[in-house]
């Protein structure tokens, strides 16, 4: 019976993580949808395979999901090796918002991070993309480096969330030992 509680608290937790990672690349792409539209329609529909019924925001939100969901694999991982063995309760769950907190922030920063420097040093110079022009390349390659930006911000926060998670490892045992 344990083992189908354990085994339903890892399901739970890897769910929970691609879900919600996936949620924060949807509204992360409503943000960059309003940078560029462009960015979609040109480049990032087709990548995906979005239908032309969904080129618009939901269809963005789409994306973002599709783009980002693997990212809760990665968080889940790592909370996967320091998740307390004794299973108090809803311990993990605490420790896995707080987790992804930090990955989303750091995450969001990034992004702001992109936006602002894609603000400083993209150019209007003419860009075409899978042999089309497109008619706002400014716009195009902000959108595309707050988007390379968060990326590297996921990978950077996943970092950052599993040092919280070693600190809260070592609080624990240091509690444990009474030090």
């Amino acid at each position: 019976m344990a083992f189908v509680r354990d085994l339903g608290i890892l399901l739970g937790g890897l769910i929970l993580a691609c879900g919600t990672a996936g949620l924060f690349g949807a509204v992360h792409n409503q943000i960059s949808y309003g940078v560029s539209a462009e960015y979609f329609h040109a480049f990032k529909f087709p990548q995906f395979g979005i239908s032309e019924t969904f080129h618009n925001r939901l269809g963005a939100s789409l994306v973002g999901f599709l783009a980002s969901w693997w990212m809760g694999v990665l968080i889940f991982l790592a909370l996967l090796s320091k998740i307390d063995r004794t299973r108090q309760g809803t311990t993990w769950y605490a420790h896995y918002a707080k987790t992804f907190l930090t990955v989303s922030l750091v995450a969001m920063g990034c992004g702001l991070l992109g936006l602002i420097y894609g603000l400083g040093v993209s150019d209007t110079t003419p860009l075409s993309i899978y042999g089309t022009a497109l008619s706002a390349p400014y716009q195009f390659r902000v959108a595309g480096m707050m988007h390379n930006f968060s990326y590297l911000g996921g990978l950077l926060g996943i970092v950052g969330g599993y040092i919280y998670m070693l600190s809260a490892a070592r609080q624990r045992v240091r509690g444990s030992e009474g030090i």
